[in-house]
Formats: structure tokens, sequence, C-alpha cells
């Protein structure tokens, strides 16, 4: 595997009339951003909009004050001057791009070492995503019956993703024999790769069977199909997943709730555990497809 890196980097080099220390800043961020989008899965919109990201930084920030300077002749002075002239709330990422960028070329032989390094801000250490009690499960449950976010956290207490959840529609549900099924995400290609079917808790049949607002109560009366979202805006249009971790955000901090959505997700995973199920159905329910 690294023989053949190191052929196909070669193979660049000499396609670009690149000799060590002759490589430019812009040349060589030209040539690593077409390597990442060969790469990627363009039907993966994180992916995606991640590349982009990294185009937007070089083309704003590090090319117009670098991209002239050959990669051996940036040095911590340089990265200073780039730090500098970069909006302070852009500075962190756009240094990451380019310690990402001079990783890479290190990898290809075509620079000896990475200016950037030891000049990144320390990283911030996340608080690990807590569950919530029995109490504070029971206290939410009864708390969202009626809410217009009602939907979305039922889905979430049955160990959806915020991106699941929007993309959740009536026809993926039975509420005749109480199974879910979760074929899709907002963003493309489901994390483990094909949809998963599983069995509803049961205050969550119960809850999606009586709730007013799904079905029975759609707009002019209208009985909601099968494509319609589960979780509607007051539009009745599928949210965006950032729209609803807003909104959920702010129901949660008004009933002093853990804000994040994910909460909901690993507190379905702790209170099935907790209730003695067996371990290899809940990392099903929750994420990974079922072994044959």
């Amino acid at each position: 595997m690294k023989e053949a890196r190191k052929l196909r980097a070669e193979l660049h080099k000499l396609a670009a009339g690149w000799r060590p220390g002759k490589a430019t800043v812009a040349g060589y961020a030209e040539r690593w951003l077409e390597e990442l989008a060969e790469a990627r899965d363009w039907r993966d919109a994180r992916r995606l909009n991640m590349i982009l990201r990294y185009h937007q930084a070089l083309r704003l920030y590090i090319v117009p004050v670098l991209g002239s300077r050959k990669l051996s002749d940036v040095d911590a002075f340089a990265v200073k001057e780039l730090r500098r002239r970069v909006p302070p709330s852009q500075s962190p990422y756009v240094l990451t791009v380019l310690a990402s960028m001079y990783q890479e070329a290190i990898e290809d032989d075509v620079a000896t070492h990475n200016p950037v390094r030891g000049m990144l801000p320390k990283r911030v250490e996340r608080s690990e995503t807590r569950h919530l009690s029995e109490d504070e499960f029971r206290r939410l449950v009864a708390i969202v019956r009626g809410h217009r976010l009602e939907g979305a956290v039922i889905l979430g207490l049955c160990g959806l993703r915020i991106s699941e959840a929007v993309s959740m529609t009536w026809g993926d549900m039975d509420l005749d024999t109480g199974e879910i099924t979760v074929a899709r995400q907002f963003f493309g290609e489901l994390e483990a790769g094909q949809p998963r079917t599983f069995a509803l808790s049961a205050f969550a049949v119960a809850a999606l069977g009586v709730t007013d607002w799904p079905r029975p109560k759609a707009i002019g009366g209208a009985r909601p199909d099968d494509d319609t979202p589960i979780q509607t805006t007051i539009y009745r249009t599928a949210f965006h997943p950032d729209r609803l971790r807003q909104e959920f955000r702010k129901f949660a901090t008004a009933n002093a709730f853990d804000p994040k959505f994910h909460t909901l997700r690993h507190t379905f995973a702790t209170l099935q555990l907790t209730a003695g199920a067996d371990i290899r159905t809940v990392s099903y329910d929750w994420d990974m497809p079922r072994q044959p």
C-alpha cells in the first residue's frame, strides 16, 4: 500500500514538473484537493461539505497569502503572517487545513517539514455525552406530550440520530406490528450502510398511535400519506437537522434537560441495557447492521 502510494506521488510530481523543493503552495493545494475529491464518495453530503470548506479556506486565505511561495520556504514566520491576516474566528480552521495539507506533502516527499506544527490551538476536550436518568426520562415523556416536537423526541428516544429522525416518514412505521424501519438519513447513506428494522418500545407505540400531531389532524383534516415526515415544521415541511437541533435545544433548556438531541439516543441504549436487553440487540437497534 505504501509503495503504491509512493509510486502515485512520483507520477504526480513528474506530471506536474515538480522537483523536491520546487512545488509551490498553490500548485500542491490544487493537486491535494483533486486527490481528496477522487477519494471521497460524492453521495455523502458531509464529506462533500468538508472538501468545499477546504477549498474555501485555501482560496480565501491560504493561497492569497502563501500561494506563490515554495512549500519548503514556508516557515513559522510565514504562518504567523497568515494567522494575522485571517479573521480570528476562521484562524484555527485555516491553520488546521494548512497543517493537513503539509502532512500530505511530507508523505508525498515534496515537503520536509510542517511549519504549522506547534501552532495549532489546543484541542478542547469534549464532555462525555450523558443520558437521562429514569426519572428524567419519565418527566420528558410527560412534558413533551402534545408539544410540536413530540415526534422528534420520541424518535430520538427510539435511538435515532437527528439526521435519521428528520427523514422518517409514516411509511417507515408499522404501528400494528410495532416496528420501525430506518431506511435513510438527511445526509445520504446511512452510517451502518444498510436499513435496519427493529421493534418500537411500548411507550413509543402508544405515543405514536394516539398523539394529535401526526395523521389524525393534518392541514384541512386530510390524512397524511406514507411519504409525510413524522416530525414536521409548523409549515408541515421536513426539518433540516440544524434547525431541529436548535428547536430542541430551546425546548430542553426551558425544561431543564440536557440540550443535546444526541442525549436521547444514548438514553435509549442505556435504558435498554439497564432493563436487561441483550447488548447485541441494542447495538443493532442503535446502529449496527444485523449479522446473518
